[in-house]
This record gives structure tokens, C-alpha cells and sequence, in this order.
């Protein structure tokens, strides 16, 4: 039974789409789909390089509060035991039993204690630098010595003698 109200358009809807149409909506999909993933590996290289850099973090600031904890006049000892076998630590950033196993690898720098013109603030301060390097990542040297190659992260601050 044929209805006179209807128009052709309304008739051609109840069939589906039309090839041409299904083939631009694939294009225009398929476009996008190739932009998104273009970005996935930049956004895994950020994801990584972010983790890196909050582990590296966690372990500086475990170096910092073992060398704040330590005598003044230990100080010199620490950084020659961190220079001898350096602290080695696992991907979440805790202490590796195993050296061969480690992500990354830590070591102290002190400097020579300095004076302080003013009476108010301790007499002596020692200038203690925490190297931390990446075992595994991409780096841009080959420098074995975590003190000497230029891409470890380090920090540097400095430790009153407190008379401890």
C-alpha cells in the first residue's frame, strides 16, 4: 500500500545510509583515529619521563634527610662510602638489595666546610651535593661516574654543625 503523503526523502531515510555517506564517515574516523594515535607515544614519553622525575625526587630527599642525620663530622665518610659503592635503588624509589637489579643509582659530594661572617648562625656549614642517575633510561652520556656525567639530577644544600 502506497501513501501519497510521503515524499521521496522521507522514503530514502527508512533505507539507510548511502554508500558515498558511509564512506566519508570512515574517512573523517580513520582521520582522527591516525591524529590519536600519532600522540599516543608522546604522551607515554611524557608519562615516563613524569615518573622519572617523582622517583628521582623521593630518592633525593631520602639522601637529604640521611645526610641531615648524620655528624657533622661524618659527613667527609658518607660521601667516600657513596663514592666507593653508591646507593643503588629499585623503579618505586627504595632501596635495591641487589646493585645489579638497581634503576638508579645515588652518591653524596661534600665540600669543604665553610664559614659564616654572622655570629647568629652555626659556625661551620658543609656543602652536600645528592647526583641521582637513571640506569636504564635514554641518556646522552656514557660517563660511568654519577658524580661526573652531566645527566645525573642533582641537588645541593647545606648542613649545619649542630654540635651533634
Amino acid at each position: 500500500m502506497r501513501l501519497p503523503f510521503l515524499s521521496g526523502a522521507s522514503r530514502r531515510a527508512r533505507h539507510g545510509f548511502s554508500l558515498v555517506e558511509v564512506t566519508l564517515a570512515m574517512g573523517i574516523v580513520s582521520f582522527a583515529f591516525v591524529t590519536i594515535f600519532g600522540l599516543l607515544p608522546v604522551g607515554l614519553d611524557v608519562s615516563r619521563q613524569a615518573i622519572d622525575t617523582t622517583v628521582c625526587s623521593q630518592i633525593t630527599q631520602q639522601m637529604i634527610h640521611a645526610a641531615q642525620q648524620t655528624d657533622f663530622s661524618r659527613l667527609t665518610q658518607l660521601q667516600s662510602d657513596s663514592a666507593s659503592e653508591p646507593w643503588c635503588f629499585d623503579d618505586q624509589g627504595g632501596r635495591a638489595a641487589n646493585p645489579s637489579l638497581a634503576r638508579y643509582k645515588a652518591a653524596y659530594q661534600v665540600a669543604p666546610s665553610a664559614a659564616l661572617p654572622s655570629s647568629g648562625a652555626p659556625s661551620r656549614l658543609a656543602l652536600v651535593t645528592v647526583s641521582v642517575l637513571g640506569t636504564q633510561g635514554p641518556r646522552t652520556s656514557k660517563v660511568a661516574d654519577i658524580l661526573k656525567n652531566p645527566d645525573a639530577r642533582r641537588v645541593s644544600f647545606l648542613v649545619p654543625d649542630n654540635g651533634r
